[in-house]
């Protein structure tokens, strides 16, 4: 299982938030209350999309490409 906040894998699912995402129950979870906690504060401020988890993108944020060139 993948924490669909924290991004860490091999995790025990904790609880499902299938439902956040119109999708059927047992399709997404979170691996503990604390990411629960975090990532409904992600929704609510709609910023779920932008959400850069370490275990994912690296510890270090690289800019943007610049496409203007």
């Amino acid at each position: 299982m993948i924490c669909s906040y924290c991004y860490k894998t091999g995790v025990k699912a904790k609880h499902d938030v299938s439902s956040w995402w119109n999708n059927s129950e047992g399709l997404i979870f979170v691996c503990s209350d604390s990411c629960r906690t975090e990532l409904k504060k992600l929704l609510k401020d709609g910023k779920w999309m932008t959400h850069r988890p370490p275990e994912m993108f690296g510890k270090e944020r690289k800019p943007s490409p610049n496409f203007d060139k």
